[in-house]
């Protein structure tokens, strides 16, 4: 029953029919119904065994840690209209990646979420074809025209409904479905390689209406993730960190590339910055960044938006999560043999290395885009932080060693706290080169 709930939860995240298909259902707390129905199975399944929840795992401890640290984002100040506008977005957010990390107890039902946005990205692919073939998608949207500096004209940009009507947003969601794309069968065949080509090719012509160049970024990056996997599994990591840094390293001779929004994104970190300075360790407060730029925009950066909200306290959490997601993603793929024996544990080391993919490609593309606290966002970490969990358990069930590494609240001391910092540091670095660059 919490599994259907939550199923039910995801499809109306992605699809808001109450905004197009059925606008007789706006305004009805239709969302406010399913996190109530689903808490309360929660419970019961709970109580009677169906689900259980392991204290350490990390995931607990993050999620319960986020949310105390989205309060203390406004208690800190003693602004309690701040804590009652925005303690239930913090209160879905947690409660339902604790809820679909829970109930990730088999390859069938993390099947069933993947689908559900691979599905779901090419419904808006679609959606933004249609909006550039016949000028209106589904519902009678219309793209937004936007200034091209480059081209020195406007342009249609496809854009969606509910949290994705920004095209960077749409097109951010349909470049995380593309490595997924190709994990859709349970079975590796000639058949699911060229479906999964065909929605790639579907999400490409869907990402090029919304001319979002977060987006494609992400591809790259995604791309330069499946590469990386290629070389030996030692290296990946060393790898990863040689990217990133070198990433760095490029970004004084970026000048030529920059013009019209994004010089105007990099004034938004810099007020988002001086914003963190002024209260560094518990944030301006969560939903509250926009006070501090101009014109109420959004900051168009993930981590600035994470740590100038939240501060050091509340940023530690988030970012152990992508971490510990990463790192157990990362375990489970180079645990497995080669061929593990069972479908579903070759099914789940395909899956494995195209997470990384997948996630590598949303938080690079998330530098760009305001995107740290949505719920696709921990859907994501929510079903891969739960897979070197259930490929122990399906080791163990074949009668195999269960010998996937866990990540546990030791390794999110040791070596998240000293992560996050530095990641912070990249950030605000990075900032800096930029605006030497411009």
């Amino acid at each position: 029953m919490s599994f259907f709930c939550l199923f039910l939860f995801i499809v109306m995240v992605f699809w808001r029919p109450q905004e197009w298909l059925v606008p007789a259902l706006y305004g009805w707390p239709i969302l406010d119904g399913v996190v109530f129905l689903s808490l309360l199975a929660m419970l019961l399944e709970w109580d009677s065994g169906k689900i259980k929840m392991d204290g350490k795992c990390p995931q607990y401890f993050l999620l319960l840690g986020l949310f105390i640290a989205a309060l203390m984002s406004h208690v800190s100040h003693g602004y309690l209209a701040g804590l009652l506008e925005n303690w239930v977005t913090a209160f879905r957010i947690c409660f339902f990646s604790l809820l679909l990390f829970s109930t990730m107890t088999s390859v069938n039902r993390l099947m069933w979420v993947l689908r559900v946005f691979v599905f779901m990205a090419c419904f808006m692919a679609i959606h933004g074809i249609l909006q550039q073939d016949r000028g209106y998608g589904f519902g009678g949207l219309h793209p937004i025209m936007s200034w091209r500096p480059n081209i020195e004209g406007a342009v249609p940009r496809s854009q969606f409904y509910g949290i994705f009507n920004d095209p960077n947003d749409m097109g951010q969601m349909m470049a995380t479905a593309m490595p997924m794309s190709f994990v859709i069968f349970k079975r590796k065949s000639i058949l699911s390689f060229a479906v999964g080509c065909a929605i790639c090719y579907l999400l490409w012509v869907g990402i090029e209406g919304t001319w979002s160049r977060g987006s494609q970024i992400g591809i790259a990056v995604a791309a330069a993730v499946i590469l990386i996997q290629m070389f030996p599994p030692r290296w990946f990591l060393r790898l990863l960190i040689a990217c990133v840094v070198a990433g760095l390293g490029m970004l004084p001779f970026a000048g030529r590339f920059l013009e019209g929004s994004a010089l105007e994104r990099m004034d938004f970190w810099g007020q988002a910055n001086w914003a963190f300075r002024s209260s560094p360790i518990f944030g301006v407060g969560l939903g509250m960044i926009r006070e501090y730029i101009d014109k109420d925009r959004a900051v168009h950066n993930a981590y600035v938006s994470c740590y100038s909200e939240l501060g050091v306290f509340g940023y530690y959490f988030w970012f152990c999560l992508v971490m510990v997601a990463i790192l157990g993603l990362f375990w489970t793929k180079i645990a497995l043999p080669k061929k593990p024996s069972g479908v579903d544990l070759r099914w789940l080391q395909r899956f494995a290395g195209l997470g990384l993919a997948a996630l590598g490609g949303f938080m690079s593309s998330s530098y760009f885009l305001s995107r740290a606290f949505i719920f696709p966002l921990f859907f994501l970490l929510a079903m891969y932080g739960a897979v070197p969990f259930l490929a122990n358990e399906l080791l163990e069930n074949s009668g195999e060693e269960p010998n996937v590494r866990l990540p546990t609240q030791d390794v999110c001391l040791k070596i998240g706290i000293p992560a996050s910092l530095v990641s912070i540091a990249y950030v605000y670095v990075s900032i800096l080169l930029l605006n030497m660059a411009r």
